[in-house]
C-alpha cells in the first residue's frame, strides 16, 4: 500500500508544469529580466529617485496596503542628484566606486503585521525575504522575493531567473 500511495505521489510531482518566463524591459527604471509569465505587475511611476516594480503571485488579501503572497519587486535608488552622491552604502559595497557591483544575497524572516493599538485582533504573518543589491554608475537595483512563508520554497524559481537574468540598463 506505501509503494502504491509513493508511485501516486511521484506521478503528481512529474507532471507539475514548469515555469514559464517572458522577457520585461522596464526603459522607465532602467533595467530588464525574465519575469514569470502570468504574475500581475504593478510599478510606480519613472523619472523619480525611487522606482518599484512588483510582480505578484500566489495572492493573499493584503495587509495595511501591502501585497502578501509571493512578490518579485525590483526596486531602482538613484545614486545621485545632480552631481552629488546620495546617502552612503559602504556596508554593502565599501569601495562604493562608481562602476558595475552586486552584493552578496541576503535572507530573512520576519512577522509582517500583528497587534498594534489600532489593530488589537491582528495575528502576525510569517515572511520571507531574500535577495540581492546591483550597483551601476547611476543606481543601486534591489532585486529580491518577499512571500509569506509557507509560500516562499514554491515560488523561490521567479527570484532564481530573475537574478541569472537581471540587466541594468
Amino acid at each position: 500500500m506505501k509503494i502504491a500511495l509513493l508511485s501516486v505521489l511521484g506521478v503528481f510531482a512529474g507532471c507539475r508544469k514548469a515555469a514559464v518566463y517572458e522577457p520585461y524591459r522596464d526603459a522607465g527604471a532602467g533595467f530588464s529580466l525574465e519575469a514569470p509569465k502570468g504574475w500581475p505587475r504593478d510599478g510606480s511611476a519613472a523619472g523619480k529617485p525611487i522606482v518599484t516594480t512588483e510582480f505578484i503571485a500566489d495572492m493573499q488579501p493584503q495587509a495595511e496596503g501591502v501585497a502578501l503572497g509571493a512578490v518579485l519587486t525590483v526596486t531602482r535608488l538613484s545614486r545621485g542628484a545632480g552631481n552629488k552622491l546620495l546617502a552612503s552604502t559602504k556596508a554593502l559595497f565599501p569601495d562604493d566606486a562608481a562602476t558595475n557591483a552586486e552584493s552578496k544575497p541576503y535572507s530573512r524572516e520576519y512577522d509582517h503585521g500583528g497587534p498594534t493599538p489600532l489593530h488589537q485582533g491582528a495575528v502576525p504573518i510569517p515572511m520571507r525575504v531574500e535577495g540581492k543589491v546591483f550597483r551601476t554608475a547611476d543606481a543601486f537595483y534591489v532585486v529580491e522575493l518577499r512571500a509569506v512563508r509557507e509560500k516562499f520554497e514554491k515560488n523561490h524559481h521567479a527570484l532564481e531567473r530573475a537574478l541569472a537574468t537581471f540587466r541594468p540598463g
